[in-house]
């Protein structure tokens, strides 16, 4: 799974949010110059894969920052080609996660500068994060507080050449939510996340966006990250500003450096204590930390989780898991199925046609998935809708997101009912929707016939597993 966005979208704040550790640097300007692969392993290290043929290298854990991070003693040079990151990241369980580069020319003179010392150009940068995207099965769009043109191009730039960008395999995320605290005057933000989940409803409705994203989730992901590397002493002052009247401590919060460097004599903490906190959680982290400390949250790890929940990160990892996490494997096979498509066994055994024979009817075995899976079938259904080739009514369209998986895989959720629907309403509204569809005039239609027996087929389905439930239950009793 890739996060890409623009430069300096929060691409890796919220890799370290996902995965739960602080990871990869993170800052006010563009660091990650390097494709960064994390995957999970009970051994922690570093493997430095170089452009120029020369053997990988390994390196500890501590030593990431050298590799892909613009920094003063940074080792990251053009030779490299990306960055492999191991280590016991439990939430990777499923699957890897690649930190891009970004997208974009919008460097600042000091970015330019340090990208000209280690002989990389904006181009190369962006050359490498579509590379590392059109390797990756699923993507993270990151976007910023609107659906601005770069972001709409970005999006769009790269689908159909080697990136199959759809709402089957990519989901918006809406990252630097935080920053909507505390709201201008009379303009007041008190729950930033709530505030851009009304953005995120408006970057859906932008024309063409639904057939690009599946959803758009608005994160405070520097809340979470900062939550999962909060220490004890981080824990210690945040509970004694708690400790500090709420209207005085917004009112010390609402500017970044007067907080971080005021000689404030009415908050607990020194500047120096004050400016590393901010840093690290930002004035509505702060805020948002304290609020939950004097609501009585107090032990480190229920605030660490209260504040990832209240972030929005949680309910991303269960959104990302829902969407992908039932097809991970059909989408990747429906990759390989790309790849064998585009095999040329004549050119590759010419001198050998028994193998080439053998090879062919072993590639047929593979292209049958395509005929004979039912859920394989359904997920190139949605890909041709999504890129506009079936001419569906919108209607019969939302019905077929839906049945096929596209809310949910239980029985419940494609049937569009709630979770706990009895058994027999259950098999009212399948049959009741597989009479429709076998009634469908769209079976006549050019394009229909495909679509209508699938939508009867998963119907029928349906039906057989509610009954088979039954049974069950009776055979209980």
């Amino acid at each position: 799974m890739a996060v890409a966005g623009s430069v300096s979208s929060g691409k890796s704040t919220l890799v370290n949010a996902l995965v739960g550790a602080e990871l990869t640097v993170t800052g006010l300007n563009p660091v990650t110059f390097t494709p960064t692969v994390l995957r999970h392993a009970a051994e922690p290290a570093v493997t430095v894969h170089f452009l120029d043929g020369r053997p990988r290298e390994h390196h500890p854990l501590t030593s990431l920052a050298r590799f892909t991070a613009r920094l003063p003693d940074t080792d990251a040079s053009k030779n490299i080609a990306w960055v492999e990151v191991r280590g016991p990241l439990p939430r990777l369980r499923s699957f890897d996660l690649v930190d891009t580069p970004g997208f974009g020319s919008r460097f600042e003179a000091d970015t330019q500068a340090a990208l000209a010392a280690l002989g990389l150009t904006p181009e190369d940068v962006s050359s490498a994060t579509a590379d590392q995207l059109t390797r990756a099965d699923a993507v993270l769009a990151v976007l910023n507080a609107g659906v601005s043109r770069s972001d709409a191009d970005l999006l769009t730039r790269f689908r159909g050449k080697g990136l199959a960008l759809s709402p089957v395999t990519c989901v918006g995320v809406l990252t630097k939510v935080e920053l909507m605290w505390p709201g201008e005057v009379r303009r007041p933000v008190s729950n930033p996340l709530d505030h851009c989940g009304r953005i995120a409803e408006r970057i859906m409705a932008v024309p063409g966006m639904s057939r690009l994203l599946h959803d758009v989730h608005p994160v405070c992901s520097k809340v979470s990250e900062a939550a999962w590397s909060m220490s004890e002493e981080d824990h210690a002052d945040l509970a004694s500003l708690a400790r500090t009247d709420p209207v005085l401590l917004h009112k010390r919060l609402r500017v970044h450096r007067a907080f971080a460097e005021g000689p404030f004599e009415d908050l607990p903490l020194p500047p120096e204590r004050r400016a590393r906190l901010v840093r690290r959680f930002g004035q509505y982290g702060i805020a948002l930390a304290t609020a939950l400390i004097r609501d009585g949250v107090e032990a480190l790890g229920e605030l660490r989780a209260e504040l990832d929940r209240r972030s929005g990160m949680e309910s991303l990892r269960t959104a990302l898991m829902r969407h992908f996490g039932h097809r991970s494997e059909l989408i990747k096979v429906g990759r390989i199925l790309d790849a064998v498509h585009a095999v040329d066994t004549g050119q590759l055994f010419v001198d050998d046609p028994r193998t080439g024979a053998a090879v062919e009817d072993a590639l047929r075995r593979v292209t049958a998935l395509e005929r004979d899976e039912l859920a394989f079938a359904e997920l190139r259904m949605l890909t041709r809708w999504y890129q506009g080739e079936l001419p569906l009514p919108e209607a019969d369209a939302a019905e077929l997101r839906t049945v096929m998986g596209e809310h949910g895989s239980s029985v419940a959720e494609r049937l569009g009912l709630p979770p706990r629907t009895p058994l027999g309403e259950m098999e009212r509204t399948a049959l009741a929707r597989l009479g429709h569809w076998r009634a469908s005039p769209l079976m006549n239609h050019p394009g229909g016939r495909t679509p209508v027996q699938l939508m009867q087929l998963r119907y029928e389905q349906l039906c057989q597993r509610v009954r088979a439930a039954r049974a069950l239950l009776e055979d209980a009793d």
